[in-house]
């Protein structure tokens, strides 16, 4: 999955405003600014795209934080792909 399809996943989370218009639920625009202090220890943008989709899900209202069901919330077909981010 390229970088334009996890933006497209985060994007479509509940709480994220996926409408034409480009703009996204402040909490995105939230973890983009927090994670991109990180950005230079992710030589992937891959990495880098998942790195931010398991933050979104530890910061989310779920119950349980494993990895299977935060990529669940977060819309990862497989949880595999986040455990080596």
């Amino acid at each position: 999955m390229g970088r334009l399809g996890l933006r497209k996943k985060l994007n479509s989370l509940p709480g994220h405003d996926s409408s034409s218009s480009g703009t996204t639920h402040p909490s995105s625009h939230f973890i983009d600014d927090y994670c991109e202090a990180y950005r230079p220890h992710f030589p992937e943008v891959r990495s880098f795209e998942f790195f931010k989709l398991i933050l979104l899900g530890l910061l989310s209202p779920m119950k349980r934080k494993s990895l299977p069901t935060v990529a669940r919330h977060v819309g990862v077909e497989s949880h595999q792909s986040l455990v080596g981010f």
